[in-house]
């Protein structure tokens, strides 16, 4: 591998710039997708070369990425263990002369940590943007072994640093924690009637309604059940109340049969995948993650940067985003009873939600800003010990 330069990006006798290889088993609109979407539109290029390779297929954001020129390889799965992606994945490193593989699920932490040796890389890093609650006892001596190859563990949160250390057994210096981050100019600042009006426009829902909403994938992680049957109990009080849930996912119809055994087909909207979530995070009148996990949320960060008050789970690095009562509200995982209420005495005080929001915004510009993400993800890549 080349000679190393220092984080200024003085060159060094560099001969080339070093290729990386992103690793996922798909690309949707998601937390994982933007960061890895974020690493290859924002890694300096005249120092790294960055591709993605995508397991099963490279959905809506890989083929974003695609068209705006980035080099994009699906690597079509065969099966569910297709042994045969070991030899592919092995010959793409050797050929294409990769220096880093950076897997990013487990699935893609599989194929690529064994390829990856296969093929001679120099160093495989793995980005666990998450964790299952339900892992099996296989999985885990699988994922054990997994880390012994693996050079770096990289972990979005504390509480997922001391999971990993304790659950794979593996030494705390191989678990590095770098903390997701968010372009904070790219989500304008909540001010005036103009991106009220225009957010609520674009979603649909009357400027009189009072808008609760949440953005994530569609799935049994995230407990938007929690959230619907919590609505019910509010919209007795709030009868303008409208949820909007942002994203896709496999419970969107076992959801939508929720919402018709709740009554609440008036009061909720699915608005599917967006591409202009900082665009309609202002027609919010507040932010909710009622997730039973999560990493670093970067649905959440961005509702901190755009100023919505937010009520989000204490699970997780929920609570490292969140101080309770200062930059939002945290509840009990799966506590209908606190969410309700937290709804409720959010929409009787709108100064507290405003002073909420512009507290969220200030502790996302000072702890988790996209250009300290890349900064640290660079020294990582660059092998220095301190990140």
């Amino acid at each position: 591998m080349g000679t190393k330069r220092n984080i200024a990006g003085e060159s060094a006798g560099l001969d080339r710039p070093w290729r990386i290889a992103h690793v996922a088993e798909r690309l949707i609109v998601a937390g994982e997708g933007n960061v890895i979407a974020s690493l290859l539109r924002q890694m300096p290029r005249a120092f790294y070369q960055s591709s993605l390779w995508c397991v099963d297929e490279a959905d809506d954001l890989g083929c974003d990425l695609q068209n705006e020129g980035q080099e994009v390889v699906t690597l079509g799965r065969r099966s569910r263990r297709d042994f045969g992606l070991f030899v592919r994945i092995a010959h793409m490193v050797r050929t294409q002369q990769i220096d880093i593989l950076h897997c990013h699920d487990e699935l893609s932490w599989f194929y690529g940590v064994i390829g990856g040796r296969l093929g001679g890389v120099g160093r495989v890093v793995v980005t666990m943007h998450g964790r299952r609650a339900d892992i099996s006892s296989r999985h885990l001596w699988e994922q054990r072994f997994l880390a012994k190859l693996t050079t770096k563990i990289i972990v979005v949160s504390d509480h997922l640093r001391h999971q990993i250390i304790r659950e794979m057994r593996v030494p705390p210096h191989k678990v590095v924690l770098i903390r997701n981050g968010v372009t904070l100019q790219q989500v304008p600042q909540m001010e005036g009637f103009e991106s009220f009006h225009t957010a609520r426009l674009r979603l649909g829902i009357p400027e009189d309604a009072f808008v609760v909403g949440s953005v994530g994938r569609l799935a049994t992680v995230k407990n938007f059940t929690l959230l619907l049957e919590a609505a019910t109990d509010v919209a007795k009080i709030v009868p303008e109340l409208r949820v909007v849930l942002i994203g896709e996912g496999p419970c969107r119809q076992q959801l939508e049969q929720r919402v018709m055994e709740l009554s609440l087909k008036d009061n909720v909207v699915f608005t599917g995948i967006r591409k202009d979530v900082p665009e309609v995070l202002p027609g919010l009148d507040l932010y909710v993650c009622s997730s039973d996990y999560e990493g670093i949320s970067l649905s959440v960060l961005e509702a901190m940067v755009a100023e919505r008050a937010i009520i989000a789970t204490a699970v997780g690095g929920n609570t490292e985003l969140i101080q309770s009562n200062e930059t939002g509200l945290l509840i009990g995982r799966g506590d209908r009873a606190a969410l309700s209420e937290a709804i409720l005495s959010l929409y009787y005080d709108k100064e507290r939600r405003r002073q909420l929001g512009l507290e969220a915004r200030r502790r996302v510009e000072s702890n988790w800003s996209i250009d300290r993400m890349i900064e640290q993800y660079d020294r990582l890549y660059q092998g220095e010990k301190e990140v």
